[in-house]
């Protein structure tokens, strides 16, 4: 799916969204403080596994994250 295509799907379903730019990847609070209000943001995991694709929303009240336990709940073999 294109960005065009998911802006597309996301308009249609009446979804309140914004899309970020930015040169590389936000992996930690650290990169993110660099770009914008960070403690406005909420984590987000984009998964793909072969029935399509999954947003994983994670309060920042459970801190770090165990990827580990993710991969067993969601059933992927690596995140």
């Amino acid at each position: 799916m294109t960005m065009d295509e998911l802006m597309a799907m996301l308009s249609g379903v009446g979804a309140d969204f914004q899309f970020i730019e930015q040169d590389s990847p936000i992996l930690f609070t650290s990169d993110a403080k660099k770009i914008f209000q960070y403690y406005k943001a909420t984590p987000t995991f984009i998964l793909e596994n072969e029935n399509g694709l999954m947003a994983c929303i994670v309060s920042s009240r459970h801190g770090r994250l165990d990827r580990e336990n993710m991969k067993k709940r969601f059933g992927y073999l690596s995140l």
